[in-house]
């Protein structure tokens, strides 16, 4: 027989005691606790002073208690409990949730902006009355420029009433149209 004959063999029993171990293991570990979720086990009559007194037995695989041992049987997962008592009250959730929106389709620059003469955009969307803002944020975009920002968000902030957002131009001096839009998420105040 050839060494590479051998070698082949020999990897050959090594991967079937593997798998065979394996299918082992995996027969005993579903049969304790059995199908119905109970454990069997075994306890010594009477309990002795030293040792171990209980021990698992696998009745799926045909486990028995030795003599001198009781059979003792258990649930994995016990009967429900009874009912708690109820909780406090708590505290009074978000109501009259809603986004709401202000977009300006040509906005002109409130000032000079760090940029070579870019312009500073600014521009709030206000809450309903009685709600009070909890979020926003902002976009600024150009009709004919695709590709790179034409603006950099410098402030997204809550206001009194909404949320307001400021943008300096990345690009002055650009045709086309800026499109500013400003969203406030509010909810019911109180």
């Amino acid at each position: 027989m050839s060494d590479l004959t051998m070698r082949i063999k020999i990897l050959l029993s090594a991967v079937a005691a593997v798998i065979l171990s394996a299918a082992g293991a995996g027969i005993a570990w579903a049969s304790i606790p059995d199908g119905g979720g109970v454990i069997h086990g075994c306890y010594k009559t009477p309990v002795p002073a030293h040792g171990s007194p209980l021990s698992v037995v696998d009745t799926g695989a045909g486990g028995t208690c030795p003599s001198g041992y009781a059979p003792l049987t258990w649930n994995q997962a016990g009967p429900p409990g009874p009912a708690g008592p109820a909780g406090p009250q708590g505290a009074a959730g978000v109501s009259g949730y809603q986004v709401v929106s202000n977009v300006d389709h040509n906005p002109q620059p409130q000032a000079s902006g760090p940029l070579s003469n870019g312009g500073i955009y600014s521009l709030s969307a206000d809450c309903p009355s009685g709600t009070v803002p909890l979020g926003g944020g902002g976009s600024f975009t150009w009709d004919n420029f695709a590709g790179a920002p034409v603006a950099n968000m410098s402030a997204s902030v809550p206001t009194a009433t909404g949320w307001s957002v400021t943008w300096y131009e990345n690009f002055p001096g650009l045709s086309g149209t800026r499109t500013a839009t400003v969203y406030a998420t509010c909810a019911a105040a109180g």
